[in-house]
């Protein structure tokens, strides 16, 4: 899954064009119509604008991502394909944050071993 798409590059270059020499290229992906970096405060207060327009309740910009590997994590999917996902360096992190949700408890885990 590639973060950034065409329309994405489309926009900053227009951005960049009609910014002319005031366009400051720092290298981002996402940047503001200025190139510089986006604030955390912008970025927050668009999530919730998008998040009320479509009628959910007030949620953290980072709970659709930690909501993502929960579910992956419950359904089945490899820890290690959820860590990559995320961008995690290492496949721990995601373990740490999200093995509560994984769907083996020790129990099973030992009867799935007396079974076999």
């Amino acid at each position: 899954m590639e973060a950034v798409t065409d329309r994405d590059r489309r926009k900053q270059l227009e951005e960049r064009l009609a910014a002319d020499s005031a366009y400051e290229d720092k290298g981002l992906i996402f940047a503001t119509a200025l190139g510089k970096p986006i604030q955390g405060t912008s970025l927050q207060n668009g999530w919730k604008r998008i998040a009320q327009k479509a009628g959910l309740r007030q949620l953290r910009l980072h709970d659709p991502r930690r909501a993502h590997a929960s579910l992956l994590l419950r359904q089945g999917a490899h820890p290690k394909i959820v860590s990559e996902r995320l961008g995690h360096a290492e496949v721990g992190r995601t373990l740490n944050t999200h093995s509560h949700v994984l769907p083996q408890s020790r129990a099973e885990a030992a009867d799935r071993l007396a079974d076999f």
